[in-house]
């Protein structure tokens, strides 16, 4: 089990950053009900994040990882969707694509389910999204991996 106690003396010098996945598309799965977390925006803008933890299973056939130090199977990620909470369009923009997510991505529920029976029904289920990098805002030069949109599997 990692345990920063053993990794405290460490030089800092021989910390090296995390790589990043590959750019591509990945098979995921929801690992479990998603998280609703208040976040307010550097501008002062104040959001609600619905983030579902996700696993991935497999990358499309036709991406080279062999670069990637890690196995690739098993890498987590967050798919968050973002309620701009002073934003009425915005706000209802972002329940749109939840509800697509869940009818038509992961075909887990009908049109006529509460996000409630969504979530619920969403967890262990498969969809494809892909990798994208995009800049850190607050470090320009240092990029984060970002899931970008869903699709279904079929």
């Amino acid at each position: 089990m990692l345990d920063f106690k053993e990794i405290a003396k460490t030089k800092l010098e021989e910390v090296k950053a995390v790589p990043l996945l590959p750019v591509a598309t990945y098979r995921w799965q929801v690992e479990k009900l998603p998280e609703i977390r208040d976040i307010t925006g550097a501008d002062g803008t104040e959001y609600q994040a619905v983030e579902f933890p996700i696993i991935c299973l497999a990358v499309a056939d036709d991406t080279d990882v062999s670069e990637f130090p890690a196995d690739i199977k098993g890498q987590r990620q967050r798919l968050s969707f973002m309620f701009n909470k002073s934003d009425e369009k915005a706000f209802a923009q972002t329940q749109n694509q939840i509800k697509t997510f869940l009818v038509e991505h992961l075909k887990c529920v009908g049109p006529d389910a509460s996000f409630v029976e969504g979530f619920n029904a969403a967890v262990k289920q498969q969809f494809l999204a892909g990798i994208t990098h995009r800049e850190d805002k607050k470090n320009p030069g240092v990029f984060r991996e970002n899931v970008g949109r869903t699709a279904p599997l079929d």
